[in-house]
């Protein structure tokens, strides 16, 4: 495409292929192309039309969705966490380090570490130490303080471990810099993404207003929407009129709860919405009528 349009440049001439079926050949019954369709297909493919500057800048607003800095957010995180818990299992038994991370559980270990950490730091610790000091006869030493990780972690609310309120123990001033950059482009992302929705009012946010109605308070429809366009970027979400998207799939317990979160906030507005409407049309009670005394016996 780029020679065709290129190479007769300074005739101000395209140079365009068509179709040249043999005349012998009968089996083709539809009509050849001609140039202009031919060049209008070419126009209408994904990317052509795009300059180098629109290409860059739209790579760059993908590099930092909310869905890309949670992934990066988590593998900082998850090496952050596997520092921790290597310096946690160095205090009890430091032999039993190189063992336990030449298992296959390491990682998992690591995550479910993270999360108990998270949710019952004090629990974790007295875990990992009955589970070192009492290792038992299991071949896999570490998927059984993985097991035992999780069923602490699971005693407790799971709240999804996000980059604005997971606590980070990083004794790695490189580590917790990187931690700390994407925090902070996290915070930025969530700004823009809630202030696009609320000023060019795409078509998911005119659903959700009329899902709602126009007599919901500005403030918590501002918030509504800053949480479901901060949900949408997230997760990737590009649906039109669908403001939370389809209903994930059942492996996806993070994303579903988030879902049901906002879909709980939304029936929660829209019951408020409609007690007020039914409010307004109260009637007010009808005024009592005061008759006025019959005078009785002669009047002065």
């Amino acid at each position: 495409f780029y020679v065709g349009m290129t190479r007769g440049r300074t005739s101000n001439t395209a140079y365009i292929c068509e179709t040249n079926s043999a005349a012998e050949d009968h089996s083709m019954a539809a009509e050849a192309s001609s140039w202009r369709q031919i060049l209008g297909e070419v126009l209408a493919a994904k990317g052509a039309e795009q300059t180098a500057h629109e290409v860059r800048a739209a790579e760059t607003a993908k590099a930092d969705t909310l869905q890309r800095l949670a992934a990066e957010y988590d593998y900082l995180a998850q090496l952050a966490a596997a520092e921790h818990l290597t310096k946690a299992v160095t205090k009890v038994t430091p032999d039993a380090v190189p063992r336990l991370q030449e298992s296959p559980s390491w990682g998992a270990g690591v995550a479910a570490w993270r999360r108990a950490v998270a949710t019952n730091a004090a629990g974790a610790q007295r875990v990992l130490e009955a589970a070192l000091h009492h290792p038992g006869d299991a071949q896999d030493h570490m998927a059984v303080i993985h097991a035992r990780f999780r069923r602490v972690a699971s005693n407790f609310s799971a709240e999804p471990l996000s980059a604005l309120k997971d606590e980070i123990s990083c004794d790695r001033p490189d580590l917790r810099d990187m931690i700390e950059q994407v925090r902070s482009r996290t915070v930025n992302r969530r700004a823009l993404v809630a202030s696009e929705a609320l000023t060019k009012r795409p078509s998911w946010v005119l659903a959700l207003r009329a899902r709602l109605g126009t007599t919901i308070a500005p403030s918590r429809w501002a918030a509504i929407v800053r949480d479901a366009a901060t949900y949408r970027d997230r997760w990737g979400i590009d649906t039109q009129t669908e403001p939370l998207g389809p209903v994930p799939s059942g492996y996806e317990r993070e994303q579903t709860q988030e879902r049901e979160d906002l879909e709980r906030q939304i029936r929660s507005m829209q019951n408020g919405t409609a007690q007020a409407s039914v409010q307004n049309h109260i009637m007010p009670p009808a005024p009592i009528a005061h008759n006025p005394l019959t005078a009785v016996g002669p009047s002065l």
